[in-house]
Parts: C-alpha cells; sequence; structure tokens
C-alpha cells in the first residue's frame, strides 16, 4: 500500500476511500482536481477524478457542517450546493459517499462508484480545464473555490 501513499489527501476519510478503492479493485482516481470552467473561473475542487469517465467524487465528512472552518453550517450547505450544481452543469458526474457507506455496505460502495463511472462514460466529455497537484498552474489557485 505504500506506493498509494499521497500527501494530497486531506483527511481521513479520503485515505480510507482510496483504500477501500485498492481493496475492491476499483480504477483509481486522481486526487483533488480543480475544475476550471470554459472562461477561466474555478468552478470547485473534488476528492477524486475519474478523467476518462467524466467522474467527481467526493467524501462527505461531517466536521464542515458544525461551522469548524468559520462558516456557519447553513453557508456551508449553500455553498457545496452550488459548487455541485456547477460542476454537473458542466458536464461532470458527481458521486458522493461517506464514512457509513464504505465501512458497513461494501458492495454498495463498490456499487455506487461503478454506477457514476458508468453514467459518467456514456455522457459527452465535460468542458472543464482539470488541474490536478502534479500540474504546477494547481498551486496558483486558492484553495477557497472549494
Amino acid at each position: 500500500m505504500t506506493e498509494h501513499a499521497n500527501p494530497f489527501r486531506e483527511s481521513y476519510l479520503e485515505s480510507y476511500s482510496f483504500a477501500r478503492l485498492i481493496q475492491l479493485g476499483m480504477p483509481l482516481p486522481e486526487l483533488q482536481p480543480k475544475l476550471l470552467g470554459a472562461t477561466g473561473l474555478l468552478l470547485g475542487r473534488g476528492d477524486f477524478l475519474w478523467r476518462d469517465q467524466g467522474v467527481i467524487g467526493e467524501v462527505d465528512g461531517l466536521t464542515k457542517y458544525t461551522g469548524a472552518y468559520g462558516k456557519s453550517p447553513e453557508q456551508t450547505i449553500s455553498d457545496e450546493k452550488n459548487r455541485h450544481q456547477n460542476i454537473e452543469f458542466d458536464g461532470w458526474v458527481v458521486v458522493r459517499w461517506g464514512f457509513a457507506l464504505m465501512r458497513g455496505h461494501q458492495r454498495g460502495f463498490a456499487d455506487r462508484i461503478q454506477a457514476a463511472l458508468a453514467r459518467g462514460a456514456a455522457l459527452p466529455a465535460p468542458r472543464s480545464r482539470i488541474l490536478t497537484p502534479d500540474d504546477p498552474e494547481w498551486h496558483e489557485w486558492h484553495p477557497s473555490g472549494r
């Protein structure tokens, strides 16, 4: 597993998700993609990217909804919904999951990812420009676009 170590996973849920994907034999995603719309505006940043299938993966923890990061829960939810809609409008399939699905329902987690990958592969390619951590420009974009 050490060959899969990566400093760009931002939470234990992202690390656990990646480990579960490996254990289940799922396609492995790129990490922390920043998506730029046609105008160059940052649409948002996802946790995972399956580029060839046009899928953004989001693992949802609960801490961000408590106000722990300086935003009210209502503002956090509103910002997240807007970001999600902008990413989908640009042609991406967004798939979300949480700890309970990964831990308690292994096939449910795999099925959710596989269904999203199949949906994304059947759609036209998204229009966004993609920046990942190995792209020097990725570091120029402020993470608050998330």
